[in-house]
């Protein structure tokens, strides 16, 4: 059985308890210090604690499915960020979010469930930053740019995931105005030991600075 059905068939059998959300340090890029924590999705299993990326990334696995998961996670992890008397010390709290989720949740319900959340717990949307991941969107980018809005009017940041790769392309980035660029570990490990990838890494702190935009860094696991 392979990994991914493995997931699947632990997504209908396994109970909600079995989620877990895991918390990644992100680090401001010039100063090396942690700015706050993204919430990724684990669930436990008799081989241990294992991520939930294959089940996001199977193609097989109904979008609605994907997003009722991915749901159950993010309201623990608001939870948890709420409950914890200390947080206000751990910085903010950033949620993945697919372009495909946003904009087909928000067109069948005229609703956007994080902001529900956020008012549930009592969560300040200043200390959450909505990550918009790297994944293809089809529909016309002024369509997504019009539902980020929607967390930027409540106050929520917005960030940019991956700068650089796939599909977080400028005309992305134009057109939304993130606060926040994010850019993976592995891209600063590159430009260490090659001078092509320090100059893009320079070019994207230059463009951070033109748009207003914070340069974070992502992928740090120890």
């Amino acid at each position: 059985m392979t990994e991914a059905h493995s997931m699947t068939w632990s997504m209908e059998e396994n109970t909600v308890d079995q989620l877990i959300p895991f918390y990644q340090p992100v680090l401001a890029l010039d100063t090396r210090l942690i700015m706050g924590y993204e919430a990724l999705g684990r669930i436990r299993t008799r081989q241990g604690v294992r991520s939930l990326g294959p089940f996001f990334e199977n193609k097989t696995i109904s979008m609605g499915e994907q997003i009722r998961v991915d749901r159950l996670l993010r309201e623990q992890a608001l939870a948890k960020f709420a409950a914890d008397p200390a947080s206000s010390d751990r910085g903010m709290l950033f949620l993945n979010l697919k372009p495909s989720w946003i904009f087909q949740t928000y067109a069948d319900t005229g609703e956007l469930p994080t902001l529900r959340l956020l008012d549930k717990y009592g969560v300040d949307p200043g200390r959450v930053v909505i990550e918009i991941t790297e994944e293809s969107f089809l529909d016309p980018m002024e369509q997504l740019r019009a539902v980020v809005d929607v967390y930027r009017k409540e106050g929520c940041r917005i960030a940019i995931d991956d700068v650089g790769s796939g599909f977080s392309n400028m005309d992305r980035i134009a057109l939304i105005q993130p606060h926040i660029l994010k850019i993976d570990i592995h891209m600063l490990q590159k430009s260490e030991l090659h001078s092509g990838y320090y100059g893009v890494l320079r070019s994207f702190s230059t463009l951070a600075d033109q748009i207003g935009a914070s340069l974070l860094l992502e992928g740090v696991e120890t």
